[in-house]
Formats: C-alpha cells, structure tokens, sequence
C-alpha cells in the first residue's frame, strides 16, 4: 500500500544546523580527567539521555568523588552552543514544508544545553514536536524514540518519514520504527546548496 505522508521529521545537528566552531569539551574534559573507555561510554550516554544543570552533575554520575574546576569546559559548552548556525536552506525547506500543511518532528540526541540552539536560532515555531534524547531518556537508534515521536505527533509511523544524516541512528532507526522511508542526506552538499 502506497501511503503519503502526513508528518516530516527531522534530526538536529548535521541536518538541519551544526557547530560552526566546534570545541569538542565533553572529549577533552574526560581526556583530561582521564576517563577508561567504559567510563567515556557511560558519560556519553548520561549526556545524551539525562538532563543536567551542569557538567560538575554529569561527571558525578561517573566519579561522585571526583573534585576538579570543570569551568573551562563550561565555557567551551557555552562558546561551542553560541557557534551554532542553521544550514543556509534550513528555514526555507521548513516553511515549504509547513506551508504545505505536513507536520514537522525534531528527533535529536543531544546533552542539554544544546537544547538552547533551537531557541536561539528561532527554530522551535516550526516544530510541531520536538523529542530530546536528553528529556525522554531514549537515545536513537532505539525505535521506542521514533514511536513516542510519533505518538505526540497522533500518528501512525507508517505515516512519518525520518531526514537526517546517519544512517543508523536515523534511516535505520527510523526504519525499525516502522516509518514510511528514511531520506539520508549529504551535510556537506546540503550546506551548500
């Protein structure tokens, strides 16, 4: 059965906006604290799946004895978020999209303070739902992320394509969740178009 579909969504970053001057803190923080393997996958994980006020929280989740200034890192977070810019066709492809009446999902895996980059950039009215790993304590490609997406969004997943520029974490997950399709896109020839 041929179905149309009644919703787009969308991932974050690589997709729609990026980092124009990244500074990569959580990497250089746990290098610097001298995190095992384990204990960066589990950081990486908290990150993305639990909301925090601060770094110092994050990092107690892993070492609750760890006692270091994590400031610097701090004001990396902040410069590496204040860097984010939308790709030069973003906005356009959205209001094509809103005009044609679709609703628009946003799907992200992202730590909480790059939630503020849809707010800084004056994103958030195009969105009709809007599914942070970090709030729903799903990370994609779990399908579980994709199926309360769609949920929120009172539809089917067969109703819903997924864009995005991984193709496990999107296309895949997106797939696993029963969406219609999964449209993976090039971030390199996406930005300049």
């Amino acid at each position: 059965m041929n179905h149309q579909p009644e919703a787009i969504c969308f991932d974050l970053f690589g997709t729609l906006v990026y980092i124009s001057q990244p500074t990569n803190p959580y990497l250089k923080m746990s290098q610097n604290i001298g995190f095992s393997e384990v204990e960066n996958t589990n950081l990486k994980h908290h990150a993305l799946t639990q909301n925090f006020s601060g770094l110092e929280e994050l990092v107690k989740t892993i070492n609750p004895n760890l006692r270091m200034n994590l400031d610097v890192y701090e004001d990396m977070v902040n410069a590496e978020v204040a860097s984010i810019v939308c790709f030069p066709k973003t906005r356009q492809i959205l209001q094509t999209i809103k005009n044609k009446h679709l609703k628009i999902g946003l799907i992200s895996n992202l730590a909480t303070p790059y939630k503020k980059a849809v707010d800084n950039l004056n994103l958030d009215h195009f969105f009709d739902v809007i599914t942070f790993s970090c709030d729903c304590g799903l990370r994609k490609p779990d399908p579980k992320i994709f199926e309360q997406t769609a949920q929120k969004l009172n539809l089917n997943p067969n109703q819903i394509i997924m864009v995005g520029d991984k193709l496990k974490n999107d296309i895949q997950g997106a797939k696993n969740a029963n969406f219609l399709d999964g449209v993976l896109i090039d971030k390199f020839n996406f930005s300049s178009q």
